[in-house]
């Protein structure tokens, strides 16, 4: 739930397995998930299902050595409450559960989710 959220810096990326520049800043997110993965930050990564597949996604996975969670928005539900209209979509989200920006395309560098890590966790916006 939200709640679990409250207190971190959540990033939220939406992807689909035939979009290049998904797959091209999938090592740097999992880079940060890695070097971030504690209870400060979350990293949640959601498959535009209902325009991809389970099987694609999970191949994906697998050939980018992905150790984070993966969500399925098997009918565009979240998709659509989160107003996503490409891929990838990231959204940065503050301790205190406030949309700080979101950035429509990609890909995003480990550098700047670095940087923008370290910003959220000082809560410089």
């Amino acid at each position: 739930t939200s709640d679990s959220f409250y207190g971190k810096v959540a990033i939220i990326n939406f992807w689909a397995s035939w979009c290049p520049p998904c797959k091209a800043e999938m090592p740097a997110l999992q880079q940060i998930f890695k070097e971030f993965s504690n209870e400060q930050v979350i990293l949640v990564s959601i498959n535009t299902t209902y325009q991809d597949s389970v099987t694609n996604a999970l191949d994906f996975a697998v050939e980018y050595n992905l150790s984070f969670p993966i969500l399925f928005d098997k009918d565009g539900t979240v998709s659509r409450q989160y107003q996503v209209k490409s891929m990838p979509t990231t959204f940065f989200v503050r301790e205190d559960g406030i949309i700080d920006e979101v950035i429509v395309g990609g890909p995003l560098s480990e550098a700047f989710l670095k940087s923008k890590i370290q910003q959220l966790l000082l809560g410089n916006p």
